[in-house]
């Protein structure tokens, strides 16, 4: 706390739903939600449509996209949550936590990725290319985002600022590599169950 005058004190740091960070978060993944609706609403429309077009899902791979993605959603919550514990060594394996995490996103998007494009279907050939590759465009960009997030926890790391009584940017991290993860899975569940065979 820091007094600012006329016995006013304010506190000079924040985390959690307090905090402007966190705030901000939660609008853009409320806005990345959003999108995502859009997005399926789409997907069923356009199937509505010309069921008679649409293309078998892929047969590989969706176990190996739902378990990277719960793994990743349970590494960096745990990874807040260890953090928060100050124990020795908690934010170098809390840190670790996060790179992992965030690479499970960028596993889990590859397989997918790959697995549709061995498909041999395409963006340009129906509205089911576009919709699914819309789809996997839109995850890949939040995999990117993730992938620079771990790198700069990991920076942040090195620079000794990863401590129990500061942890602000793992929440927002945690946040968002929840919100992927759990993006990642609905999308394969959606794109690969629906309309079902």
């Amino acid at each position: 706390m820091s007094d600012i005058g006329a016995g006013i004190r304010v506190p000079t740091y924040v985390s959690g739903p307090s905090s402007h960070g966190w705030w901000a978060m939660i609008i853009t993944l409320i806005v990345a939600v959003m999108v995502v609706v859009m997005a399926a609403f789409s997907y069923v429309f356009l199937w509505s449509r010309r069921p008679d077009m649409w293309a078998p899902p892929p047969q590989t791979g969706l176990t190996l996209v739902l378990l990277s993605s719960l793994g990743a959603a349970g590494l960096a919550y745990g990874a807040c949550r260890l953090l928060r514990l100050g124990r020795p060594r908690s934010a170098a394996v809390a840190t670790l936590m996060m790179v992992i995490a965030a690479a499970l996103i960028a596993v889990g998007w590859n397989v997918e990725i790959q697995a549709w494009l061995a498909t041999g279907l395409r963006p340009g050939a129906s509205g089911q290319g576009a919709t699914v590759y819309a789809f996997l465009a839109w995850q890949g960009f939040f995999a990117a985002v993730v992938a620079l997030m771990g790198v700069y926890a990991v920076l942040r790391w090195l620079a000794g600022h990863v401590k129990p009584d500061r942890p602000s940017t793992f929440d927002l991290i945690g946040l968002f590599i929840g919100y992927s993860a759990g993006q990642g899975a609905f999308a394969a569940l959606l794109i690969r169950l629906f309309p079902g065979g």
